[in-house]
């Protein structure tokens, strides 16, 4: 869950809540996508220490995962086109990322902070081997682990849906709920493109500006996981998109689905309209809904 690290009341109440479960429990084990985030922040890691300590832990143990540079900023991309209504080029991702600094920095406030053991595994190297790194991690046989049921989880997207999930973005903001979100999830074994690099000088340029924080994390872990910056030119044809049948007949059904709903909110309305006892608020909320709907239009048409 998120905010573990926020503070030490907060994972207080965390390990308290786990130990209360058995009464000497011989390990805990948290997960969360957003720990690493909570680690950037400067005192993460004397919290943890420090709160370990005080429960009568041994030791604290950390697994990351980081990923090469280059293919972070290329997935990085598709997030952005799928979560955040991003709508513009690859390139920007390139010019952008930042995490080998961040995990620089993270490594470095780890290092002196005693009691905080860390592995670093480089997903790009071990992607095939999750299960096997985690296992291997917690000094338990990958047997006993459970192996996911998807072949493929949240992948990329292909050209044409990218293409067309920008183009809805820009029209309507951050809306993967109706593309992005039913195409990897209903359709997960479509194979994507080769993912989209950015011009070569702009995947240089990237190198060089990172180069610096890249030297001082790989120095700190196994050769084989190390940070690597390959340019890479895309071999995907730049011609015309194409969506299969399949992929027709999801994106249909996100964007009508969202169409019956908003005519069947006009109907409630219209009919609570037409009644004497409910004009009045009908209208009122109306009113409102047209103020909000303003105000939307206005700050996504300021520049």
């Amino acid at each position: 869950g998120k905010g573990l690290l926020a503070s030490a009341e907060v994972l207080e109440r965390r390990l308290a809540t786990a130990t209360a479960a058995q009464s000497r429990p011989a390990s805990l084990v948290f997960s969360s996508e957003f720990l690493f985030e909570e680690m950037c922040a400067g005192g993460a890691t004397t919290v943890l220490a420090d709160t370990a300590r005080r429960h009568g832990l041994e030791r604290v143990a950390l697994l990351l995962f980081i990923r090469d540079p280059l293919e972070h900023a290329a997935s990085w991309y598709q997030q952005r086109v799928k979560r955040q209504g991003f709508h513009g080029g690859v390139e920007a991702c390139f010019e952008e990322i930042a995490a080998p600094r961040r995990v620089a920095e993270v490594l470095d406030r780890l290092a002196d902070s005693e009691g905080i053991e860390v592995t670093v595994r480089n997903y790009s190297r071990c992607r095939e081997r999750l299960v096997e790194e985690t296992a291997d991690w917690l000094g338990v046989p990958s047997t006993d682990m459970t192996q996911p049921r998807a072949l493929r989880v949240n992948r990329s997207m292909t050209r044409a849906e990218l293409a067309l999930q920008r183009a809805f973005n820009r029209r309507l903001g951050s809306c993967g709920g109706l593309l992005s979100d039913p195409l990897c999830e209903r359709l997960p074994n479509v194979v994507p493109d080769e993912a989209m690099p950015a011009d070569p000088a702009v995947q240089e340029a990237a190198c060089k500006r990172l180069s610096s924080f890249i030297e001082r994390v790989n120095a700190r872990i196994p050769e084989v996981h190390r940070y690597r910056c390959d340019v890479r030119i895309s071999s995907s044809p730049a011609g015309p998109v194409t969506l299969s049948q399949d992929q027709i007949e999801v994106i249909a059904d996100g964007v009508a689905e969202e169409i019956l709903r908003l005519r069947a909110e006009t109907e409630r309305l219209r009919a609570a309209l037409a009644r004497p006892e409910t004009a009045l608020g009908a209208r009122q909320l109306l009113f409102a809904f047209l103020r909000r709907l303003r105000r939307v239009f206005i700050r996504r048409l300021s520049p």
